[in-house]
């Protein structure tokens, strides 16, 4: 997490989902050294959010009577909403690359 969960972020995640720090801490207590760490940033997440949803809404155009178009419509209109208002800025994603201890 990026700052304290949401009760609606918490409950998309559940409880897999850890802060930075206890990630880093977890990785050197298991003997790891972590050589480099780059947290995506906002705009990565916007990207990353907009390219999964850029293909299932071209599916939509080009597939608009297609008996699972009302499901997949529905969906994209549930992740659009819960990526605004509860997990943007809240979830956050980082690379590292870790080295035997």
């Amino acid at each position: 997490w990026e700052t304290q969960p949401t009760p609606a972020a918490a409950a998309i995640f559940g409880d897999e989902v850890r802060p930075l720090a206890s990630i880093i801490d977890r990785a050197q207590a298991a003997n790891w050294r972590v050589l480099h760490l780059d947290p995506a940033a906002q705009r990565e997440w916007d990207e990353f959010e907009s390219s999964w949803r850029r293909g299932r809404e071209a599916w939509l155009r080009a597939h608009p009577d297609a008996p699972a178009a009302e499901a997949v419509g529905a969906g994209l209109d549930a992740r659009i909403t819960e990526y605004v208002r509860d997990y943007r800025g809240v979830l956050g994603f980082c690379y590292a690359i870790l080295s035997a201890g």
